[in-house]
């Protein structure tokens, strides 16, 4: 069996999750969004408290809002009474613009978007 061959098996989807299991252990991953059985992740870096997300409850996208940066300030003050924050997970669900407008099924796809035959 050739490289190439092996490199285009299909992996096993429990060697995917013991893959994040053992990222997530190990401070590479996070869970940053959890809806019903599916669970969003996200790489853990070292810049502090973290941004929100947005989960749209039609469409299931996951939006990273980046520009709405979270601080300290945002939990209060948890040492003072013997807590120690780690990181803040805040994850805000609705429906995200084009869902709101009626554009977006279930499925992510646009119904908006007429079919011409």
């Amino acid at each position: 069996m050739l490289a190439e061959d092996k490199f285009r098996e299909r992996v096993d989807l429990a060697t995917v999750y013991r893959t994040i299991k053992t990222f997530e252990r190990a401070g590479l991953l996070k869970c940053v969004a959890e809806t019903g059985n599916c669970r969003y992740y996200g790489m853990i870096d070292n810049c502090g408290f973290e941004h929100p997300h947005f989960y749209c409850r039609k469409c299931g996208r996951l939006f990273c809002l980046k520009t709405m940066k979270l601080d300290s300030k945002g939990i209060g003050n948890l040492e003072k009474i013997g807590f120690e924050p780690q990181f803040l997970l805040l994850t805000v669900e609705g429906l995200c613009a084009q869902c709101s407008k009626g554009g977006h099924s279930k499925d992510g796809q646009d119904d908006r978007t007429q079919k011409s035959d």
